[in-house]
């Protein structure tokens, strides 16, 4: 995946960052629509570098994907400094969290991209990943996002 970077690397990236690299313009982008709630935040990468930066990130995932080293998630991982990932379903995360903006990083293939927007009451989504066709989501996610959503920023990252 990375060819000119070692395994040990890989990992520390990932410890650092989760599955994807936040570049500068990304937080500050993100950080003007606090306050916000993050799914399937994994171990908090996203929201513990947001919190440092002064934004209010109410973190949640349901630790049903794998954790960075493969092993099955489990509530009790420990999650990066700064971060505070509590333990819910999509739908359960959004309830609890009404009048912050839907934040979603790297979601898993499938359809939690999908039910976060279906139980989201918001009018911004922040989304972080690959488009159709790509890892994240399913097509019923972006079938959606094109009826029923208006893009207003696009980056392609460093």
């Amino acid at each position: 995946m990375y060819p000119s970077l070692t395994r040990e690397e890989v990992d520390q990236r990932r410890r650092t960052f989760g599955n994807v690299k936040w570049t500068e313009a990304a937080l500050q982008l993100v950080e003007r629509f606090s306050p916000l709630v993050e799914v399937g935040a994994g171990e908090g990468q996203w929201q513990s570098e947001l919190r440092r930066r002064g934004a209010d990130v109410t973190a949640f995932d349901d630790h049903s994907s794998p954790s960075r080293f493969g092993e099955k998630a489990t509530s009790s991982r420990l999650a990066v400094s700064g971060a505070h990932v509590q333990q819910a379903d999509a739908q359960e995360a959004l309830r609890r969290s009404r009048g912050r903006t839907l934040l979603l990083v790297y979601p898993p293939p499938g359809p939690m991209a999908m039910r976060c927007l279906a139980s989201y009451t918001g009018d911004v989504l922040l989304y972080v990943g690959e488009g159709r066709g790509g890892v994240n989501a399913d097509g019923a996610f972006f079938d959606a996002l094109s009826v029923g959503w208006t893009l207003e920023d696009f980056s392609l990252g460093p």
